[in-house]
């Protein structure tokens, strides 16, 4: 069965083709993923030594069961990184995700017009940009575009049959949303029940009961893996999995310090976009199509991590809602009177949007912008992990066991294939349990609780990521009481030395001097570049070693970063107000109120910048500002205020522990 009526094919076309061209520009960026690397390294595994049973790259949880329902795509990936390294891996992404919505591009043409078709394209680019990564969910999103577009479409039931098994078993190996094959054939199995039982069109009754049977098949063919009936049982774990927030990074892990709320208003247009169409439709809506964009709908307002597969199947319904926009606005208008005020102008329009989408994508500034760590590009980016750090950890003379965040897991797995992780992004296999007692006893906790969790697992050795949120916290918390020595620290990452004699005597200047050397390297590089307007990226190490020195107390040197990180990133709204409060520090009353300015422009419900502001505002002799600024702060938070104290009425306590939004740093304790 196919619906719709602007199936006609014409020069029209040609809009979707730019806007196809405009969506592979869009996921054309360099690796930024943690688990990218977790998959390289399985697949290299499954080269030498086949599929794994039980966990065979962590001591901590050391010959348990695992299942990888991923295995197939880490095979393939590691063949192709072979092939062709990280050029072949992204180019091959990009082209499965322009093949699924090129698929998904059919569905929509049985139901618009190739403008709406192309505008609602280059709007799904937008709106699947925060969350694209080279991944296994890339050829999921196409395998489930199959799906739609089989489903969809009027083939004999054998035929379809046999296309759609043979996606489920390939699907069944590669990602594990594969339970999402047999869900889709059903919406249309129901579809087709529904529309036969009202009309006793037999013709439809049996193309649903084919649907049916085709969706029951293909759930039996789940259980064609290595793993058995254990592979459908961890999927199903995994859709509910309370551990899945520790390996989650939105855009990268400092994006949230970067005020970006694109993606919420795309997300709120969307949903505007798909009440136009069930509202304002004219004919029967098609009710496969529209209940998937509805579910996906849902799924994508719960967690952001959904978005591509909202983006795959909402577009042919965000299609026809495009065109029912499109035919209302135009209704009372003669042919020619349309054609000429609008649907040409509107043609201009669209290829004007497409190419400044790909212009805005090309040049690097979505990703400055978002507060992305990648760049336009085919590249690989190792700065935000361990890679530098992963050549001192591989001295004979250094610990084999060390404590490590789930990201840097992933690359150590690649990176040091002889030595065991102490965790990675694997949350079936840790559990939520595991993960919290890392980021709480053993990162932030006291340090007899440390000591004893830490003695458990036999290690002395913490390597930490500090380009996260909470890092600057946990190693100035790490630091403290004298157990631990930094022995190495380069912008992301720093390892940190039980403080024993034994310790001692490993520590080098050579190491300590080689992990400065890369921060040195990485600021005068992004000197460079903001000097010569050239292409600009956020720089992990740059954003890393600003928190950790602003946690230090060493004021100077963070505000030096900061100033740089804000001019070339002006949307780093954790930035302004980290450098208005080192400002504040220095004595320095009017650049402080700059900084703040800007950030509580930014972010208006930063009541940490407010505070700030306030004080920054009495120490320029601007009792007004500081007043009004204290007032705000107190409207957001009165507890944090009273915390922070008024700085016109003589109670500031300097001591009082205020938290910051961007971060673990000494932004949040009002000194």
């Amino acid at each position: 069965m196919t619906i719709g009526f602007h199936r006609r094919k014409g020069p029209a076309d040609l809009l979707i083709l730019l806007a196809l061209v405009a969506f592979a520009v869009v996921g054309m960026r360099t690796i930024t993923r943690s688990d990218f690397w977790r998959h390289l390294a399985v697949g290299r595994l499954i080269a030498a030594e086949g599929i794994p049973r039980t966990d065979v790259f962590s001591f901590t949880r050391a010959g348990q069961a695992w299942v990888d329902t991923s295995w197939l795509y880490d095979r393939l990936l590691f063949s192709l990184w072979q092939a062709g390294g990280a050029p072949a891996v992204v180019t091959a992404h990009v082209a499965l995700l322009a093949a699924a919505m090129g698929l998904t591009v059919l569905v929509a043409r049985r139901l618009a017009s190739p403008g709406s078709v192309a505008l609602a394209l280059v709007f799904a680019a937008w709106m699947i940009a925060p969350v694209f990564e080279v991944g296994p969910a890339v050829p999921s999103l196409f395998l489930v575009a199959v799906v739609v577009w089989a489903a969809s479409s009027c083939w004999s039931p054998w035929r379809r049959g046999i296309l759609l098994g043979a996606v489920q078993v390939l699907w069944t190996n590669i990602h594990r949303g594969f339970l999402l094959g047999p869900a889709v054939c059903l919406f249309f199995a129901a579809e087709a029940g529904v529309r036969g039982f009202r009309s006793r069109d037999r013709d439809m009754l049996r193309r649903g009961g084919a649907l049916a049977t085709t969706a029951v098949v293909m759930l039996a063919l789940t259980l064609v893996n290595p793993y058995g009936l254990r592979m459908p049982g961890a999927a199903l774990s995994g859709i509910f999995d309370p551990a899945k927030m520790f390996a989650l990074s939105w855009i990268s892990p400092f994006s949230g310090q970067f005020h970006w709320p694109v993606p919420r208003w795309l997300v709120t247009g969307s949903l505007l976009l798909m009440a136009a169409g069930l509202f304002g439709y004219q004919k029967r809506l098609p009710g496969a199509l529209t209940a998937l964009c509805v579910v996906s709908a849902f799924a994508a307002i719960r967690s952001m991590i959904y978005v591509n597969y909202y983006c795959v199947l909402a577009l042919p319904f965000w299609a026809a809602s495009l065109q029912t926009v499109g035919d209302l606005a135009g209704a009372r208008m003669s042919e020619g009177f349309r054609r000429r005020l609008v649907i040409l102008p509107g043609r201009v329009l669209l290829v004007g949007i497409a190419l400044a989408t790909m212009s805005y994508f090309a040049r690097g500034r979505y990703y400055v912008s978002s507060g992305s760590a990648a760049r336009f590009g085919l590249g690989v980016e190792t700065d935000l992990w361990p890679s530098a750090a992963a050549e001192v950890l591989a001295e004979a003379a250094f610990p084999e066991r060390a404590v490590n965040i789930a990201a840097d897991g992933d690359y150590l797995m690649w990176a040091l294939p002889g030595r065991k992780v102490f965790t990675d992004t694997r949350t079936l296999l840790y559990g939520r349990g595991f993960y919290e007692e890392l980021h709480g006893p053993v990162l932030m906790g006291e340090e007899s609780e440390r000591q004893r969790i830490v003695g458990r697992w036999g290690t002395d050795v913490i390597i930490l990521n500090t380009c996260r949120r909470y890092s600057s916290m946990a190693l100035r918390n790490l630091l403290a009481g004298g157990h631990w020595l930094l022995v190495y620290f380069d912008g992301s990452t720093a390892i940190l030395l039980s403080a024993s004699e034994q310790a001692q005597r490993m520590v080098s200047n050579e190491m300590q001097i080689s992990g400065l050397r890369l921060l040195d390297q990485a600021r005068a590089e992004y000197s460079r570049r903001l000097s010569s307007g050239g292409a600009r990226r956020n720089p992990p190490r740059l954003i890393g070693a600003a928190q950790v020195l602003m946690s230090m107390a060493q004021y100077e040197e963070a505000a030096q970063l900061y100033d740089m990180l804000t001019r070339g990133s002006p949307r780093f709204a954790a930035g302004w107000s980290n450098l208005g409060i080192c400002y504040v520090h220095l004595g320095h009353a009017r650049e402080a109120l700059r900084a703040l300015q800007r950030a509580v422009r930014l972010r208006p419900k930063n009541f940490i910048a407010w505070l700030w502001m306030s004080r920054a505002a009495a120490m320029a002799g601007e009792e007004g500002m500081a007043r009004r600024a204290y007032r705000r702060a107190y409207r957001l938070d009165s507890a944090a205020a009273v915390a922070f104290g008024n700085p016109l009425a003589g109670d500031t306590n300097r001591n009082a522990g205020v938290r910051s939004d961007a971060g673990p740093q000494a932004a949040g304790n009002a000194r």
